[in-house]
């Protein structure tokens, strides 16, 4: 008897162990694009009335914009966690997109795939830091990471929602 309630003490112990191991902070990781049984990251919407990239930029300044659904092509995904993305626009401008709140991430293999995003847009000063942590996600080298060495104007998008298309 002692030892039967012993061995279940010791995988009870065994097995609680090893689920607080497997901990991790923030959202699960998201699929790869190409086993990504779904093509909705974040909150579900209904793609309606959105806008190009380029048609978004007049409409951008330091104010947060209404919210809006805006498309364009994917250049670059955080090599990291899949924690945001770039979008480019036809003038070469780029728009720096992140997810609301940290609580969803896409596929890190994405860059070149059309999105429609929701969410909001503003312009904002990015630090050097920031700008090197990106470069840094971004698998940039030592030398281009440590030429930043001044703030940038940059367009900013915080999506609650992707459908990857």
């Amino acid at each position: 008897m002692n030892r039967l309630l012993l061995s279940a003490l010791f995988l009870t112990l065994v097995f609680t162990l090893a689920a607080c191991s497997s901990e991790t902070e923030g959202p699960a990781p998201a699929p790869d694009a190409e086993t990504a049984e779904l093509s909705h990251f974040g909150e579900s919407f209904t793609p309606a009335d959105y806008i190009y990239v380029v048609d978004m930029l007049p409409l951008v300044t330091e104010e947060e914009s209404a919210p809006m659904q805006v498309r364009g092509e994917i250049v670059e995904v955080c090599q990291s966690k899949g924690c945001w993305l770039t979008l480019a626009s036809e003038s070469d401008i780029m728009v720096r997109v992140t997810f609301k709140d940290y609580e969803f991430f896409v596929p890190k293999d994405i860059a070149g795939r059309e999105v429609i995003l929701e969410g909001i847009a503003w312009l904002d000063e990015v630090s050097v830091a920031h700008q090197q942590h990106y470069a840094e996600d971004a698998g940039e080298s030592e030398e281009e990471i440590e030429a930043i060495t001044e703030p940038s104007m940059s367009y900013y998008f915080e999506a609650t929602g992707v459908i990857l298309l």
